[in-house]
């Protein structure tokens, strides 16, 4: 056996978040020696041991005797049977301040007897190898933290933390506990489609002071039709069905559109439109074309002081490792800059990391959800902050559905509150949309776009010109989709002052029809850190209208 080091003994445990005291290093270097162990033979199979029999306790001089006596002496003894068992590891993350989780589960952080500085918050799963958690060294090497990639409005950010007394409340009732799934005819479903998109059709008539429509029928005069996008694939031409036709369902009621005489559109399935033109030979040549009806802007919101929101989007770890320091290092900055609000929004347990889809977590999904959003309450003992969790259909405890229940949750404060997938929260009066869908990724691959800039956008744009959450139909391929529940709760009833979508896509700011609408980006981005949010409302004013462009800031961070 290669000489044992008691350095390489203390580096094993300290890179498992282990703090151990010389004596019981002397003791262990002493195993060591003793059993011909290496180091890291003995930390694993002490981290092991102390899962299995003492919720991660410490390595005490009595605990490590009574580890000896179990893993070493006693095994030397006969015995008619032998229990083999799968070893669990746990870790904890060098990055974060603050205080060891009160969790029940059988899988603890264990606690150290460190100073408050060196106390470390663990917010990676048990598992069943060390890898599972291995820190990022190109993640902790990055120099960009903090650097501020867009702005909008004008801001004092001077993030100093007012009590607010907020009145916080879902502006539509959703009880997404109770949502049943699947449960539509096709022939429900298409009359949800058709009567939804008639409804849209009159409210872009009625928007835009249109007479009207005409079926798409032959029409040498210039009229209006109205109709709905079909899909669009590459290189074919655009059709629209005919939402006038009496023919329903037929293949008459599609027609093709003809878009030479249009500078500027950007058209995707499932879009309901109003055009001016002529119908020639089954054939829409428009001159002109209406998408756009906007639902009206609540009224202002009222509360004492500025508002500030922090909003960040899944993945909240790097796509190698579970030790989510990405995730550590934003309640970091929240503990620090104290906004009212914090609003994370999943996957937060991603089913699709790799980690995961290897089975190496060794607790279940629900368990370690439930521990990691502890951990992270148990952070922010000391502030006053409400934290809105968004469901996604990524989340490994979640159902895999849109729209999105909130997951099984028990015993948190009422600090921390679950909102479904979309939703709509009302703070003081304050209208904030919230999808954690990736629309803008869903219709960049079936949109057919013809503009000058600002692509992403006008794309955003669309959920309110069309009143929609999820606006596309069919919806994405790969996306399980629940017609009725889209009708209850993708429609949009108002125009909120503040929409949030993260994406894939690059991250901006953009204000439309006087709503802001915010796409923070998400907090990691493969194996290396993304971006987040912070916004700023600001009071009104006696001198003053309110207005999201005049009193909403915000502005994107990377982590």
């Amino acid at each position: 056996m290669e000489t044992v080091s008691r350095e390489e003994l203390k580096v094993q445990f300290t890179e498992l978040g282990v703090q151990i005291d010389e004596d019981v290093l002397d003791v262990c270097y002493e195993l060591c020696v003793k059993y011909g162990l290496g180091e890291a033979d003995l930390v694993e199979s002490w981290i092991a041991y102390s899962f299995s029999t003492s919720n991660g306790a410490l390595p005490t001089l009595d605990n490590i005797r009574a580890f000896e006596r179990v893993e070493f002496i006693n095994k030397k003894k006969p015995s008619m049977s032998k229990t083999s068992y799968v070893p669990i590891f746990s870790a904890a993350d060098n990055n974060s301040p603050i205080r060891n989780s009160s969790s029940n589960n059988k899988c603890k952080t264990p606690n150290y007897k460190n100073s408050q500085e060196n106390f470390r918050l663990n917010f990676s799963p048990a598992g069943f190898s060390p890898d599972i958690y291995t820190p990022s060294t190109k993640y902790s090497s990055r120099k960009n933290s903090g650097q501020v990639l867009a702005t909008v409005g004008k801001s004092l950010f001077s993030w100093e933390s007012k009590s607010q007394n907020m009145n916080v409340k879902e502006y539509r009732e959703t009880n997404s506990k109770d949502w049943k799934y699947f449960y539509s005819t096709l022939r429900n479903m298409s009359l949800i489609i058709e009567d939804s998109s008639m409804e849209l059709a009159q409210a872009i008539l009625k928007h835009h002071a249109l007479p009207d429509p005409s079926p798409i029928t032959n029409q040498t005069e210039e009229t209006i039709f109205i109709g709905r996008i079909c899909l669009i694939e590459k290189n074919k031409p655009v059709f629209i069905y005919d939402l006038c036709s009496s023919d329903d369902g037929k293949e008459d009621s599609t027609k093709e559109l003809d878009l030479t005489n249009i500078n500027e559109f950007t058209l995707f399935p499932g879009q309901v439109v109003a055009i001016k033109g002529t119908a020639v030979s089954n054939k829409v040549v428009a001159t002109e074309i209406f998408n756009s009806a906007p639902l009206p802007l609540p009224p202002p919101p009222s509360f004492s002081g500025n508002l500030e929101i922090c909003v960040a989007a899944g993945p909240m770890t790097l796509s190698d490792t579970l030790s989510y320091e990405p995730f550590q290092d934003l309640v970091n900055y929240v503990i620090k800059n104290k906004p009212n609000i914090l609003i994370i929004i999943g996957p937060i347990l991603d089913s699709n990391h790799v980690k995961i889809t290897e089975d190496g977590v060794a607790e279940t999904f629900s368990d370690y959800f439930t521990r990691l959003i502890k951990q992270m309450e148990e952070s922010f003992q000391n502030i006053n902050i409400q934290v809105f969790i968004i469901s996604n259909s990524k989340d490994a405890m979640n159902i895999p559905v849109y729209p999105t229940p909130v997951p099984s949750s028990n015993n948190f404060s009422n600090n921390i509150k679950f909102y479904p997938d979309p939703c709509i929260i009302d703070i003081n009066g304050l209208i904030v949309g919230i999808t954690s869908t990736d629309l803008l990724l869903h219709l960049g691959k079936y949109e057919l776009s013809k503009i000058q800039s600002n692509r992403l956008g006008v794309l955003a744009g669309q959920l309110i010109n069309q009143r929609s959450f999820y606006p596309l139909w069919p919806n994405e391929s790969d996306f399980v989709f629940e017609l009725n529940l889209w009708q209850k709760y993708s429609r949009l009833p108002v125009t909120p002052h503040i929409l949030i979508m993260p994406s894939d896509l690059h991250c901006f700011l953009k204000e439309t029809a006087g709503c802001l609408i915010v796409n923070p980006g998400r907090l990691t981005k493969g194996m290396v850190g993304g971006t987040f949010s912070c916004i700023e409302i600001q009071s009104q004013e006696e001198s003053l209208e309110w207005k999201t462009d005049t009193h909403i800031a915000a502005k994107i961070i990377r982590i």
